[in-house]
C-alpha cells in the first residue's frame, strides 16, 4: 500500500457563491490531509472568484484556476491539467463531502492497487437525504469478474438502473488511467458528461473496487442547470454528442 499518497481534488466552480464555502470547507477538513485541491473558477461572474482566492490564501493546499466560461467540461480538463496527485477526485462546487470519505475511497483503491475506486452518495434535498449505493455488490473487482461488471454498468437490466452510478464525484481514479479519457471528453457534451468519463475510463481498468460509503452529499438545487428549461432540438443535439462519443467504446 503507498501510504499517504498526494490526491488532487477537481472542483469546478461558476455561480454558486452561495454554496461554494461549504464545500471548500469539508475538502480542508477530510482526515486524510494530503489533499491538493484545485478549485476551477469557469469564468463565474459571482463573488466566487473572491471566494476561492481567500481560501487559497488560508491553506496552502488550495491551487486557483481563473479561466474563461466554457462548461464543466473545459473546467475539468483545466484542474486535471494542472493536477500532481496519484489519484484524482472530483467534487461539484454545490456539494459537499464528510469527514471521512476521501480517507475511505483511499484505503480501497490502495491497498487493492485499483485503478477506480467508486462510492454510494447521499441526495439532499431542504432537510432530507437519501443515500444510495451501486447496485453491483460492493468489493473488489478484476479478471472475469470485472468483465462481467464491464457488461452490468450501464445497464443492470431494467430501464434507467445502472450497475455502477454515472457520476464522477463519488469516485476516485488513478491519474495515470483518467488523463487521457478527461481530455478526450468533448466539450460540447453537457448532457451525460458524467457518463461519458466514467464508463470510458472504466472499459481501460484493470481494477475496480467499490465500496458502500455515502459521504459524499450531492445537494439537490432546484436552480441547478438540469431544472432549466431547454428546446427539444438543442436537447437532441446534446444528446446526439453523448450518443456519438460513447458510440466509439
Amino acid at each position: 500500500m503507498n501510504d499517504n499518497a498526494l490526491i488532487s481534488v477537481i472542483v469546478p466552480i461558476y455561480c454558486i457563491d452561495r454554496y461554494i464555502g461549504l464545500c471548500i470547507e469539508s475538502l480542508i477538513k477530510q482526515t486524510y490531509k494530503n489533499l491538493e485541491i484545485i478549485l476551477v473558477d469557469d469564468g463565474s461572474p459571482d463573488r466566487c472568484p473572491e471566494i476561492c482566492d481567500l481560501y487559497a490564501k488560508k491553506d496552502s493546499r488550495i491551487k486557483v484556476i481563473h479561466k474563461e466560461n466554457e462548461g464543466l467540461v473545459s473546467a475539468r480538463k483545466a484542474g486535471i491539467l494542472a493536477a500532481t496527485g496519484k489519484y484524482v477526485g472530483y467534487v461539484d462546487g454545490d456539494d459537499w463531502v464528510g469527514a471521512g470519505f476521501y480517507e475511505s475511497l483511499y484505503s480501497h483503491i490502495a491497498s487493492t492497487d485499483s485503478d477506480v475506486a467508486c462510492a454510494g452518495f447521499s441526495r439532499d434535498l431542504f432537510t432530507s437525504s437519501v443515500s444510495f449505493t451501486d447496485n453491483l455488490q460492493s468489493g473488489l473487482y478484476e479478471g472475469a469478474r470485472l468483465e462481467e461488471l464491464k457488461k452490468k454498468m450501464l445497464s443492470f437490466g431494467e430501464f434507467f438502473r445502472f450497475g455502477i452510478s454515472t457520476y464522477v464525484w463519488n469516485k476516485l481514479f488513478k491519474l495515470e488511467l483518467l488523463l487521457e479519457a478527461q481530455l478526450n471528453v468533448d466539450n460540447n457534451i453537457s448532457i451525460g458528461e458524467d457518463g461519458a468519463l466514467i464508463y470510458s475510463t472504466i472499459f481501460k481498468a484493470k481494477k475496480v473496487v467499490l465500496i458502500d460509503n455515502v459521504a459524499y452529499h450531492y445537494r439537490q438545487r432546484e436552480d441547478s442547470m438540469l431544472k432549466l428549461k431547454t428546446s427539444f432540438d438543442k436537447d437532441a443535439e446534446k444528446l446526439l454528442s453523448l450518443y456519438s462519443f460513447m458510440s466509439e467504446y
